[in-house]
């Protein structure tokens, strides 16, 4: 197969779940250097699902450095999620804003973006907190990540505590993200470690 061919082979190993090929076939294209942004783009998106997000920035910033315009609002988006996991709040709030003005997204994501950054405040506001997220998902209640991130939120503040009001709002989060996107294989990890918490 050309280049072409055995970009479609590395799309069809990310989307078969194949992730570990997905990446052994990324990084021998990607040393060609007729490599292109979609290239790049899926390496790093098979380094995401493999839970190595530092690898995955590296690539999807690699990729935005040629893309064009139209290429660009979904890889800023996977920059943005990407930043988001590596705890980079401040990057990935400028990176989710410039996708949903590339994509035309849903404003959920500078609400997920301040919610993050109000969360890191020494004296965080938990209302203020809440009161975001309940924004984004009002934005667009079919994004599954404004239920992830509310979810892994409402995690934090429940701290293992099967009584606090946190730990049911954090199941709930969790079961309406894979309703939305059953991809979000992390919800299922999550919700596991909550029904033990209850003792169920």
């Amino acid at each position: 197969l050309d280049l072409p061919g055995r970009t479609l082979f590395l799309e069809a190993l990310l989307v078969t779940g194949r992730v570990n090929e997905a990446v052994e076939l990324g990084t021998e294209l990607a040393s060609s250097e007729e490599a292109g942004v979609r290239v790049y783009e899926l390496l790093g998106g098979a380094y995401y699902l493999r839970g190595q997000l530092e690898a995955a920035r590296v690539l999807y910033e690699k990729a935005l450095s040629s893309a064009s315009e139209s290429e660009a609002g979904p890889i800023q988006y996977s920059l943005g999620v990407t930043l988001f996991g590596l705890k980079k709040y401040d990057d990935a709030v400028i990176a989710l804003e410039e996708a949903s003005v590339r994509m035309s997204l849903d404003s959920c994501l500078p609400f997920l973006g301040l919610a993050a950054l109000e969360e890191k405040k020494s004296e965080m506001d938990p209302a203020e907190v809440e009161a975001l997220y309940a924004d984004a998902l009002f934005s667009n209640p079919t994004n599954a990540f404004a239920d992830y991130f509310f979810a892994n939120y409402q995690w934090r503040m429940a701290g293992g505590d099967s009584a606090s009001p946190y730990h049911q709002k954090a199941k709930d989060s969790y079961e309406s993200a894979l309703r939305k996107d059953f991809g979000l294989t992390d919800c299922m990890s999550r919700l596991g470690v909550l029904a033990m918490e209850s003792g169920q």
